[in-house]
């Protein structure tokens, strides 16, 4: 119990205690209102989700196959 309230003390101070930090000052450029390259930006954006998420979506289905062979293992 007292681990467990510390996670959720230690996880409350970091999502409190976090700053904004700003882009390199090319993307902050970028986004500007009325900028020509916004699109630029976005597309830079955009490219960096599907980057972050591949990797998360391979361990998330390669845990899941774990998972659903360990359940067979102990039904038979």
């Amino acid at each position: 119990m007292k681990s467990i309230v510390l996670s959720i003390l230690v996880t409350c101070t970091l999502v409190v205690a976090t700053t904004t930090t700003n882009a390199c000052p090319a993307c902050k450029e970028g986004y500007a209102a009325g900028s020509k390259q916004a699109a630029v930006g976005e597309a830079y954006s955009i490219s960096i989700l599907f980057m972050l998420g591949l990797p998360i979506t391979v361990v998330s289905v390669a845990g899941f196959a774990y998972y659903r062979q360990m359940k067979r293992i102990e039904r038979k």
